[in-house]
């Protein structure tokens, strides 16, 4: 293919602007508080498992990460699993930031320096005094003209973020104290499974007005994505166990709650209110699947496939899967074929795999209408690795659709609003975010 032709679309992709599907950014005053600096745990994120990945043991992460050592020492910690983990997509999206917002471009050397690591800490620490910190990062340097934080509230900027929310507390509620705490924060009292149901569709409604644009689901954590579709009186019965407190254990002591096994039916239930309530309001529904974050965890419990009766059962419900489902990304595709209702997010994926990201997209792009797929969405704390993120699935983004070009697939003039499509129409349409569509 010609040189000029890949370049011209990667320029159009460069300079296009983002809608960012997925972030966790903490607020730009609990930033300015933290002691961050580049061994930090806020910088390192993701990071930090692969560190655990290769070997380095608790007692070393957490001196590591005590600002009080010796930085040096700190330093050759961090540089002993350094050597293992940088050739990974966690790494790249830190050297990225390191090297485009604070001009240290070292990470990836054979040894990065001490004197490396103190500038971008000062750099750091010197950010927290900016006054518009995140409006430069995301917007002037990133071009992300909105993003869609999981932070659980929507008191956020509305100039920079559209909020999403968890209720997830209302589907995996299994005790007396948490039973309490959904009463102090809806102010509802909740005696049985009635109340449990109209408080949690006050939230939802609260949550709504106050500027919510989709609901957020992380359970795949902690259970198995299979919600079936449990008869009420089945719900009731254990919510009754759940308000009764205090359970004998068979040994003469107590516990306050049930176990997972003897509350999944009332969680089942719960899931299927909230995918009702999304249906009813028009608010999508975003659900974490595939790899889990940090070490440690049974992925098959995130198989998207687990989800199909949910998708089944509502078809007016719309649903953003996430991840990729990574590793079942075939398996996502063909959910997203087969179903009107279920659209594909690459969020987090170009910093786990950029391979698997371009081999995904490049399947994607052959399998499901391209108005289906999330281009980005950086999963990122910090709002520096964010951009670090997003300069990654800009390259991966460009380059999938030069292949198209060069397979001829796509003309060039295609390949520019596919892009524009993958990273900013389809969840612009999708969240119903009000921006200008770029190619209307």
């Amino acid at each position: 293919m010609a040189i000029a032709v890949v370049a011209e679309i990667e320029e159009a992709i460069a300079a296009q602007p983002v809608i960012d599907t997925h972030e966790h950014t903490f607020s730009e005053a609990d930033r300015r508080q933290r002691s961050l600096d580049l061994l930090s745990p806020e910088m390192h994120h993701y990071v930090g498992s692969d560190l655990v990945s290769a070997g380095m043991t608790p007692a070393e992460q957490a001196r590591m990460y005590d600002q009080d050592h010796d930085p040096a020492e700190r330093w050759d910690i961090f540089l002993r699993y350094w050597e293992y983990a940088k050739t990974t997509g966690y790494a790249k999206a830190l050297h990225i930031a390191c090297r485009d917002l604070f001009g240290v471009d070292e990470l990836m050397s054979a040894v990065p320096s001490l004197d490396g690591y103190r500038r971008v800490t000062e750099q750091l620490t010197a950010s927290q005094q900016h006054e518009a910190w995140y409006r430069y990062i995301l917007q002037e340097r990133g071009n992300i003209v909105l993003a869609i934080p999981d932070v659980q509230s929507t008191q956020v900027d509305k100039t920079l973020f559209a909020p999403a929310m968890r209720f997830d507390s209302f589907i995996s509620v299994g005790s007396r104290t948490g039973v309490a705490e959904l009463e102090r924060q809806t102010g509802q009292s909740i005696y049985d499974l009635d109340d449990l149901v109209s408080a949690l569709g006050v939230a939802f409604a609260e949550a709504k007005e106050e500027g919510m644009v989709t609901v957020k689901s992380g359970l795949a954590y902690r259970r198995i994505l299979q919600y079936d579709n449990v008869p009420r009186p089945d719900a009731e019965r254990v919510f009754a166990q759940v308000v009764a407190g205090t359970r004998a254990q068979g040994d003469g002591k107590t516990q306050d709650g049930l176990t997972f096994t003897e509350c999944k039916p009332l969680q089942d239930y719960m899931m299927h209110q909230v995918v009702r309530l999304c249906s009813e309001h028009g608010v999508p529904m975003q659900i974490h699947t595939g790899l889990h974050a940090g070490n440690g965890n049974i992925i098959t419990n995130s198989n998207p496939t687990h989800l199909v009766n949910l998708f089944l059962q509502y078809p007016q419900a719309r649903f953003d899967i996430f991840h990729a489902g990574y590793p079942y990304q075939s398996e996502l595709a063909t959910l997203g074929k087969n179903f009107q209702n279920v659209y594909v997010d690459l969020c987090w994926v170009h910093i786990i795999s950029p391979y698997v990201a371009r081999a995904t997209l490049h399947e994607w792009l052959e399998t499901i209408p391209h108005n289906k797929i999330f281009g980005f969405g950086g999963d990122y704390g910090p709002v520096e690795l964010a951009y670090g993120h997003c300069v990654m699935a800009r390259e991966n983004i460009a380059r999938v659709l030069s292949e198209k070009v060069e397979e001829g697939l796509y003309s060039v003039d295609q390949a520019r609003i596919v892009g524009a499509r993958l990273l900013h129409d389809n969840a612009n349409e999708f969240f119903r975010l009000g921006q200008e569509s770029l190619f209307s």
